[in-house]
This record gives C-alpha cells, sequence and structure tokens, in this order.
C-alpha cells in the first residue's frame, strides 16, 4: 500500500519527479540542438566564406596563368628582336673591319 505523503501517494511524487526530470532533460535537449544549430551555421559560414575564397583564388591563377604565359611569349619574341640587331651588328661590324683593312693596303 501507498504511503500518504503531503496529500497524495509516493507514487504520485514520484510521478511528479519523474514529469520535472523530463522536462529538464527535454530542456537540455533543446539547448543542445540550439548549439548545435548555431555552431552548424557558424560552420556553413565559414565554409561558404572558404569556397568563395577558392574562387577568387583559382580566378586570380588563371589571371596570373595568363599573364606569365603572354610574358613569356613577349621575352621570347624580344629575344629574337635583339638577337637580330646583334646579328646585324656584328655584319656591320665585320663591314667596316674589312673595309678598313683594305682601305690600309692600298
Amino acid at each position: 500500500m501507498a504511503q500518504q505523503v503531503g496529500g497524495g501517494t509516493r507514487r504520485a511524487c514520484l510521478d511528479l519527479y519523474g514529469d520535472l526530470i523530463a522536462e529538464s532533460r527535454e530542456e537540455e535537449t533543446r539547448e543542445r540542438e540550439e548549439k548545435v544549430k548555431k555552431q552548424q551555421l557558424d560552420l556553413q559560414g565559414k565554409l561558404d566564406a572558404a569556397l568563395e575564397k577558392i574562387k577568387t583564388l583559382e580566378s586570380q591563377n588563371e589571371t596570373l596563368e595568363r599573364n606569365i604565359s603572354c610574358l613569356y611569349y613577349t621575352a621570347k619574341e624580344e629575344i629574337k628582336r635583339k638577337d637580330f640587331i646583334i646579328a646585324d651588328l656584328r655584319k656591320q661590324l665585320s663591314w667596316k673591319i674589312n673595309n678598313t683593312k683594305s682601305n690600309r693596303r692600298v
């Protein structure tokens, strides 16, 4: 037989405490869920920022690759132009040296 405690049975007291414990667990669960949702939003924001940064860096990388390719082509053409100028100057120098030698012999 259940004992009377404060106008109710011991079973009624246990039910009351059981309800309090269940409510406390539900509150803890809600708090954890909110915390996890906040963390998820924070991580999603960081992920979005990182993906945007990757997109920006990929775009910059493509631009730099095009620029270095153009620079390489320009430098290669400039070397050809300078080689032509050097060859022409050597011919002129050789011609002047040969003319000077022939003028001295005469």
